[in-house]
């Protein structure tokens, strides 16, 4: 049995580390994992049909740290390091707030695992046009780097500039608005004959691009770096700023804003 069941859910190749209470000696490293499950290599054998609260750490900028529920449908000695045990255990997500975290994890490891240099520096443009510059000096090193050192091609991707996380959606923006007390963006919008908000706090830099004609939105762009973070008064906030862009099917953005990490309501963090 596989942990994807469905084909639009490929697995990635990522060492990352793994804490539970459950786990043996309370951790684990993952072999590959997807947003539908997790393999993960342990120094002794899990029990088939159990569930874990696992704690996935990924030590790196472009994806956030974060808990959830896995059930154990496998778990067999490795055959090239007998003293670990492999098990493929496929994730529970409780909530909205999990399956989120679970398909931003998905979009980043996709984009950075399928894209070449050349893409990369395209969707660059497209999404982040302050960083492209900088994107495109750092590859124009790497391939040199490449052409006398070729062993270290598998390592060029890690030492790309992290654009940003993108989130796709395909909804109509109905419009929003600002606490001036508690600086609280609400930004509202339809999907299909659901109304939802997004929720962004101490919100700065608001532009809009044409908001009022309700338009129809293919993805919000998050990124950490960007001109206007820099202008921001320091210090940061412990959450750190991000530059949000809903953008349009032609990548334009539609409404721009700086602010701590986007919420599902005023009161719980996504992002």
């Amino acid at each position: 049995m596989t942990l994807d069941s469905k084909r639009d859910n490929p697995r990635h190749s990522m060492k990352f580390r793994v804490r539970s209470r459950d786990l043996p000696a309370y951790r684990a490293i993952t072999f590959d994992l997807s947003q539908t499950g997790v393999q993960l290599e342990t120094e002794a054998a899990l029990v088939a049909g159990a569930e874990l609260d696992l704690d996935l750490e990924f030590d790196r900028e472009d994806i956030s740290n974060f808990g959830c529920r896995a059930r154990v449908v496998w778990s067999r000695p490795d055959l090239h390091r007998r003293s670990r045990f492999r098990s493929g255990l496929a994730f529970l997500p409780e909530d909205d707030q999990q399956r989120t975290a679970l398909a931003r994890m998905a979009t980043v490891l996709q984009t950075r695992s399928d894209a070449d240099l050349e893409t990369l520096l395209e969707e660059a443009k497209r999404l982040d046009p302050e960083r492209a510059e900088t994107f495109a000096r750092v590859r124009a090193s790497l391939v040199e780097q490449e052409k006398s050192h070729p062993e270290r091609s598998r390592t060029t991707r890690r030492e790309l500039p992290m654009l940003g996380v993108f989130i796709p959606l395909r909804v109509a923006i109905e419009g929003y608005s600002w606490s001036r007390q508690s600086q609280m963006l609400e930004v509202q919008f339809v999907d299909g004959a659901e109304n939802h908000s997004l929720y962004f706090p101490h919100s700065r830099l608001l532009t809009d691009y044409g908001c009022s004609e309700r338009p129809t939105v293919s993805g919000l762009f998050c990124t950490p770096h960007s001109e206007g973070i820099k202008s921001l008064a320091k210090p940061e906030p412990k959450v750190g700023w991000k530059h949000y862009r809903f953008l349009m099917p032609d990548r334009q953005p539609i409404l721009e804003l700086i602010s701590w990490p986007c919420q599902t309501s005023s009161v719980s963090p996504l992002a």
